[in-house]
C-alpha cells in the first residue's frame, strides 16, 4: 500500500510578517501555534483512513528466497521516544505459537482486505510474519501496517514500517509508509518523519520522477513544512518550490510557502503565494489571512 494520493502536512497559524515594521516578525511569532494536525490526500482533506488501498497488497513475489537482506543501525532511531512506547516482541507476541501454512495466512489476509475487514486481516499478516521467518514473509509486514493504518493505530503501523526496514532498508515504499505512520501519530514525530522522507528520496530514481509524482510533492511539501515548524524558514523554501514543481495546484503548499517567505521578511514573494492560494482555492481562510495582515484588499 503507498496511499498513492496522501499529502500529509500540520496545519498551523499564518506566518505572517509586515514588512515595513521591523518589530513585526517577533510579535508575529509569538502569535504562531500549532493546532491538531490537518491531514491531507493529494489537494483535498484526509478523509480515506478506512480506504487506504489504492494499489495491490505489497507482493510476495518482491521477496524471493535466497535474497540478501540489509539492515540499518538508523531505522530503529525513527520511533518516538517516549516511555509507552512497546517493542516489537510486545507488539507481536501472541501469535508465533499457531503452527499453520503461512501461505495460508497471506491468502486469508488478503481475502479479508478484500472485505475491509482490517483487524482480522492484520492478525493474518502477523501471523504470517512470526511462523515465516524467510523473505517471503517480509510483505506481511508492509500489509500489517497497511492494515493498522486503516485502523488508526498508527504506532503499531511505525512499529512494522521499522522492522521491515531493519531488515531491507531499500526498499521504497516502507520508508514512505514510515514517514505517514509517524506524521499520523503525532506533531512530535514531524521532524523523524522529515528524516524518513528524506530517506526516501534517496531512493528514487530520476527517471521514475513521473511515476512518482503526487509522493513527490507530498514529500517535498512536509519536508518544507516540518522546516516551517522548526523555524528554519530559509530551508523550508527550495523543497516548497520542489513540491511544486509536482503539484502546481496545491493551494496549501503556495500557502506554506508565502508562509516561509513572510517569516523571512520577503513581503512581495509571500503576498504572491498568498495569493497564488487563495486564487486556487478562496475558502483558504489561512492565505485571506495572510493577504489582510499584509494590507493587501481581498475581495
Amino acid at each position: 500500500m503507498t496511499l498513492a494520493k496522501v499529502g500529509l502536512l500540520f496545519s498551523i497559524a499564518p506566518f505572517v510578517l509586515l514588512a515595513q515594521d521591523r518589530g513585526a516578525k517577533s510579535s508575529y511569532q509569538e502569535q504562531i501555534s500549532e493546532r491538531s494536525p490537518s491531514l491531507v490526500i493529494g489537494n483535498g482533506p484526509y478523509r480515506d483512513a478506512q480506504t487506504p488501498w489504492e494499489q495491490p497488497l505489497a507482493s510476495y513475489s518482491c521477496f524471493k528466497p535466497g535474497e540478501t537482506i540489509t539492515s540499518t543501525k538508523w531505522a530503529p532511531s525513527m520511533g518516538v521516544s517516549s516511555s509507552a512506547e512497546r517493542t516489537d516482541k510486545e507488539e507481536y507476541q501472541g501469535y508465533a505459537d499457531e503452527q499453520r501454512d503461512p501461505e495460508e495466512f497471506k491468502r486469508i489476509g488478503a481475502r479479508l482486505v478484500s472485505e475491509r475487514k482490517w483487524a482480522e486481516a492484520a492478525a493474518m499478516f502477523q501471523r504470517d510474519f512470526l511462523t515465516d521467518s524467510s523473505p517471503r514473509s517480509l510483505a506481511s509486514y508492509l500489509n500489517y501496517a497497511s492494515c493498522k493504518i486503516a485502523l488508526k493505530e498508527y504506532d503499531s503501523a511505525r512499529i512494522a514500517y521499522r522492522t521491515f526496514i531493519s531488515k531491507k532498508a531499500d526498499y521504497q515504499s516502507a520508508w514512505l509508509g514510515l514517514a505517514r505512520s509517524l506524521l499520523l501519530m503525532s506533531a512530535d514525530s514531524l521532524q523523524r518523519a522529515r528524516m524518513a522522507y528524506e530517506e526516501w528520496l534517496k531512493l528514487i530514481p530520476e527517471t521514475d520522477e513521473a511515476k512518482y509524482k503526487k509522493e513527490l510533492a507530498e514529500a517535498h511539501k512536509n519536508i518544507g513544512v516540518a522546516f516551517i515548524v522548526d523555524k528554519k524558514y530559509e530551508e523550508a523554501i527550495a523543497p516548497l518550490k520542489k513540491s511544486l514543481q509536482y503539484s502546481e495546484a496545491d493551494d496549501d503548499t503556495h500557502l506554506r510557502l508565502g508562509q516561509a517567505n513572510a517569516m523571512l521578511g520577503d513581503k512581495e514573494e509571500a503576498i504572491k503565494e498568498y495569493q497564488k492560494a487563495f486564487k486556487l482555492n478562496p475558502n483558504n481562510k489561512d492565505a485571506k489571512r495572510g493577504l489582510q495582515l499584509l494590507n493587501v484588499t481581498v475581495d
